[in-house]
Formats: structure tokens, sequence, C-alpha cells
């Protein structure tokens, strides 16, 4: 009797530690069930590979010694979703297209999915959770780290780098999505003051010595959105070519676009070839190359520039406004092109000077150099107030309203003679 109470003890005693320690179970990858986990064992894990392929089971000393494996101590907590973690103070949780971000999080239930969220202030979380309803800015998704990729998906992409690597731009590496997000107006920068000197990416990221951030941007930031990568011009590139000549006696005639020469390197600044005609004071014409002049290209120096390869092809010199009011009304006010003077009044004391004056109730504009000597006189004496020149390439704009009164009849009919034969 004794021995069969010690084995209805040993009995309940093996039946309680049955019981008491009953074996964690744990889901397991190949398995359709889960899998009851060995002695000992008190976790279960969800690992993540660099492809971003999870793994589950139970845990052994071998099987979870790296950061991207997570554990559980609970029946079955592995089996719900593996995402991709981080927040907008990691810089990279924005800028990763891949799945270089390698926070990782196991969600604890089966209600959670994978988040991308995007906050009021453009920077990016990523995690387990539940999007609230009604919120435009979070997508959610329902595979093993399926959080990852450029969110939302037009942000804009720019190189970003400095220094040497900026030279040459490797897509894999420098050209990123910014890490604030704008729906609207997100521009790409680029400064510099050498080829190794360079710094380029997005207008309002917090890099370090970003000059080009802000409402007073650097003078030397050149900005664009065109499109995704749009700040790559290198510092210095050949952006076109020019007709170049000088001091020849076809350099004032009109030029042949083919017989345009490349340009020297401009600087990034510069996104358009730029060419030039110039006219000296001795009236011999030259062309070329914009960024070649040592000094400013515009009417006060007779110059002219125009944009694009090749542009510097028309007859060149100097020109006034050619008209007179009785046969062009629009002469009264100036309303008339420029017309070239003749070649052989470039040079000479009354040279690259116009003259506008009313004669009679007639306005008469043109070259003073084609003037006969009397409207000469007139239009270059202090005493005489119906005519007056200027030195600068169409100059003569003056305006006159109504009609004037008849003065100085006999200087005026004589003079009109010269301009009967010129401007009719």
């Amino acid at each position: 009797m004794r021995s069969r109470r010690v084995c209805l003890l040993i009995a309940t005693f093996i039946a309680i530690g049955q019981f008491g320690c009953q074996a964690l179970s744990c889901t397991t990858t190949g398995s359709a069930t889960p899998t009851i986990c060995g002695e000992g064992v008190t976790e279960c894990f969800a690992k993540s590979d660099a492809s971003g392929t999870v793994t589950r089971g139970c845990v052994t000393d071998a099987t979870c010694p790296s950061a991207n494996c997570l554990t559980c101590s609970t029946d079955n907590c592995n089996a719900y979703l593996v995402c991709k973690q981080c927040d907008g103070t990691q810089p990279q949780c924005a800028t990763s297209q891949t799945a270089m971000v390698t926070s990782l999080q196991l969600c604890s239930t089966s209600a959670q999915q994978c988040l991308n969220q995007l906050a009021d202030n453009g920077t990016l979380t990523r995690g387990c959770g539940e999007c609230a309803a009604g919120v435009g800015n979070c997508s959610p998704c329902n595979t093993d780290n399926c959080n990852v990729g450029i969110y939302p998906a037009d942000r804009r992409l720019c190189y970003q780098c400095d220094g040497a690597n900026c030279q040459t731009l490797d897509n894999a590496t420098v050209l990123m999505p910014c890490g604030i997000y704008q729906a609207e107006a997100q521009k790409c920068y680029m400064i510099g003051s050498s080829a190794t000197a360079m710094q380029r990416g997005c207008q309002n990221d917090a890099a370090a010595g970003n000059k080009c951030a802000g409402a007073t941007p650097d003078a030397s930031c050149v900005f664009c959105d065109t499109e995704n990568g749009c700040n790559n011009r290198p510092y210095e590139s050949v952006l076109g070519s020019c007709i170049k000549c000088s001091d020849n006696s076809t350099c004032a005639d009109s030029q042949a676009a083919d017989k345009a020469v490349a340009c020297p390197a401009s600087v990034y600044t510069e996104t358009e070839v730029s060419c030039y005609t110039k006219t000296g004071d001795d009236g011999t014409v030259s062309r070329g190359c914009t960024n070649e002049l040592t000094e400013a290209c515009n009417t006060t120096t007779n110059c002219e520039s125009c944009s694009g390869t090749g542009c510097n092809i028309q007859a060149a010199g100097f020109g006034c406004l050619i008209c007179r009011s009785d046969n062009y009304a629009p002469c009264r006010s100036a309303e008339v092109g420029v017309e070239l003077c003749p070649v052989a009044s470039q040079t000479g004391e009354d040279a690259k000077k116009c003259f506008n004056g009313e004669w009679n109730g007639v306005v008469v504009r043109g070259c003073l150099a084609d003037a006969t000597p009397l409207m000469k006189f007139q239009c270059t004496s202090a005493d005489d107030s119906r005519c007056e020149t200027c030195n600068i390439k169409g100059c003569n704009i003056k305006t006159y309203n109504g009609a004037a009164t008849l003065q100085h009849m006999g200087l005026g009919l004589f003079g009109l003679i010269f301009v009967v034969s010129k401007y009719l």
C-alpha cells in the first residue's frame, strides 16, 4: 500500500512538471504549422537578410547572433510582419531607395502593417502600425520589409555630394531623394569654386555649410527644378560655338553659321553659349564668344550679344532709326527698327552717331554721317533745338507729339532736300 502511494506521488510530480514546463511554439519558415521548440528554448526569432528576405524559427545559440535578428518570447509571436524602422532624425530614412534602412521592427499584432508615414514637416517615419482613417500621407503594405523605397513617389531626387566626389556623378551613390519632402517648388542646388570644390544637394536640406539654403542664398548658387538630378553640371564645360573674326573686310558681313568655332569652357553658372558682335572705334567689326571679352558687352561699348550656337551671324555695324514721319507716321513715336548705317559712314568725325529732329512738322531720324553739312550743323549746334544727336546704336528714339510750329523755314526746307533723297 505504501509503495502504491509513492508511485502516485511520483506520477503527480511528473504531471505537474510537464504542465509547468510546456515547450514554446514558434512560427518556422517552411512549415505550415507552428513548431514546438526544443527543451530550454525560450524565444522565437525573425531574421532578415541583406535582400530583405525573412526567416523564422526557434532561437538557438547559433541562429540569432546579429542585429538584423529580432526575438520575442510568447507562442508564435514571430508570425507577425517584420518592417523597416526609422524616423526623421535619421537622414537615410527618406533618402534610401532600397533596403538600406537597417533598423527592423517586429510588429506586435496581426492588425499591424508596415507603414511609410509622412509628417507635416516633410520628414518620413517607417515602422509597424495602422494608418488612421482618412489620412492621405500614410502608406501601408502587408509583406515583410515592404516599406522601403522612395515615399512619396514624387519626392525630388538631387545629386548630393561635396568635394572631389562631386566631379564624377554616380547615380547609384550620389543621386538621392531629398530628406525633407516638398509637394511643390522643391529645388536642387549646386555651388562651387573649382572642379574639386563643388557642393550639390537639395535646397532645403540641412547639410553642413549649405550656402544655398534659406531666403538669402549665396549669389554663386544655381537652382533647378526641371527634373530629377538636374544639378549635374560640371564646374566648367564648353556650351557651344560662335563666329570668330576681327579686323578684316568680311567680318562686318553676314556670316555662315557652320563656320562657328568652339568657345572656351564656361563655369556652371552659365547655361547657354553667348556670342557677341562688336564695332570698334575705328569702325572695324569683331565677333567671338562673350566669355572671351575683357569688358562688358552692351550698347555703351557698341557691342551686341546673343544666346545660342552660331547666333552672331547677322551683318554688323553701327545703326540708327532711319525714317521720316510724313511717309511713315509711327516715326514720330520712334516705332521703327534699327537699320545699319552704310559701311562708308562707320569712320570719321560723325561716325557712330544718330540724329533725330523735327523740321516744319516732319520728324526725321537717321545716321549723322549721312546727313548734309547743313543738317549736321543744325543737329550739332548748341543754339539749335530742333535736332539732337547721340552715339549709341539705335539711340535716336526721342518721341514727338503733335505737329510742330513752322520754324527756320529757309534752313528747314534746305535741309529737307537731303531728307527727301535719303529717307523717301
